[in-house]
Parts: structure tokens; C-alpha cells; sequence
């Protein structure tokens, strides 16, 4: 449901929709990660880097939270870093990463040749 709202724009529906859902989740990496990236499309920086530190060392081990990592640095603009994140998942071989021709969270990326590279080595067509 927060990616609907995030899809939106309406973030603060995004953020309590993850707040509800956190009950006996809180904290888990996947439950964070989805709210560090509303954070991060609503324009709280801080919020989002703050969520991200937590979750690199997460990441380094889980390709799914890298993933995630990925797009919340391609939303605050970040994306050296985003980039980085997503090699990650590929080098894991990231389930998620198949979703990278129709996924909303990487429109902005599209035309970027480090996309474009990533979809050719996916074996996906560009």
C-alpha cells in the first residue's frame, strides 16, 4: 500500500502506512528500507540518510536491501551512490532487479548509460 501512495505523491499516507504495518516488524531492513525511500521522495533528506546508515551494513550481505539502497539514492539524486548499490544487487544476483524495465523507481535512470549497461548484462533489452 506505500508504494501506492508513495507512486502518489501523497507521502505522509505512505509514512503511516509503513508506521502501521512496522508493529512487532519494526526495524527490520525491509520495513526500513520502505521508509527510508518515502523519506527520501517526500524531501527529508536527513530522515532517509539517517535510515540508509543504518542499513549498509544490512546491505552488504542482502541483495534486497541493497536494491533498495539503490533507489533511495536515485531519489535524493545521489546517483554515483545509487549505482553502486545496484551493482551490488546484481553481483548478488538480486531477484528484485529483474523489475528494472517497468519499475517506477528508476524512470529517472533510464536514459543513464550505467541503466543501460546493467539491463544489457541483466540480458534484458534496453
Amino acid at each position: 500500500m506505500s508504494n501506492c501512495y508513495a507512486m502518489q505523491k501523497k507521502y505522509p499516507e505512505a509514512i503511516a502506512a509503513i508506521k502501521e504495518v512496522q508493529g512487532s516488524n519494526a526495524g527490520t531492513p525491509r520495513i526500513l528500507g520502505g521508509l527510508a525511500f518515502v523519506y527520501a521522495a517526500s524531501g527529508d533528506r536527513d530522515k532517509a540518510l539517517k535510515i540508509v546508515e543504518r542499513l549498509k551494513p544490512v546491505a552488504e550481505a542482502n541483495a534486497e536491501i541493497a536494491v533498495r539502497l539503490g533507489q533511495v539514492f536515485i531519489v535524493l539524486g545521489d546517483m554515483d551512490s545509487a549505482f553502486e548499490w545496484l551493482e551490488k544487487a546484481y553481483q548478488r544476483r538480486a531477484p528484485l532487479l529483474r523489475t528494472l524495465k517497468a519499475d517506477f523507481f528508476y524512470d529517472s535512470v533510464r536514459s543513464d548509460p550505467r541503466f543501460k549497461d546493467l539491463l544489457r548484462r541483466m540480458g534484458l533489452p534496453l
